[in-house]
């Protein structure tokens, strides 16, 4: 355990505000520390070393809003509601949808025709999906208004 805990913190740049993860790093600049093949988020790592198992269905939040801190008094725990309420009040709480979501592969225009060509010509959904290369399922969440209902 103290070679674990040597080989963890030997990642982490102290400074005199947050301890940065000076390691790999996810999209999000959560820091990822892996033990015999199992990745673990380096916040909730450092968390885990210093007091115990994190409880069921709670969340390490920080006090700093730096996803690569892993300094143990800019950690909290909390649940997801205390998570998206701590993101809310530090105006991180926006829900990208449609085109400015930057997973999607369509754009506004590209599901004006999808429906345009289902309801006015009759394509069906597996015309369709091949056409803008996605699945199936996709265009069926479309045309039902599960998705993009903003459109």
């Amino acid at each position: 355990m103290k070679n674990l805990k040597n080989r963890f913190w030997s990642k982490v740049i102290k400074t005199s505000n947050c301890w940065e993860w000076d390691d790999y790093t996810g999209g999000k600049g959560y820091g990822r520390f892996y033990v015999n093949g199992r990745k673990y988020l380096a916040h909730r790592f450092a968390f885990e070393l210093e007091y115990g198992k994190i409880p069921e269905g709670l969340c390490v939040l920080h006090h700093c809003d730096n996803p690569s801190c892993v300094r143990l008094d800019h950690l909290f725990l909390g649940t997801i509601a205390d998570n998206n309420r701590d993101s809310a009040m530090k105006g991180r709480n926006f829900l990208a949808i449609g085109e400015s979501n930057g997973n999607s592969k369509l754009t506004n225009k590209d599901i004006l025709q999808i429906k345009r060509l289902h309801n006015q010509n009759g394509m069906i959904y597996k015309q369709l999906a091949k056409r803008f290369n996605v699945h199936h399922h996709t265009i069926g969440n479309i045309i039902s208004g599960r998705n993009w209902k903003h459109l």
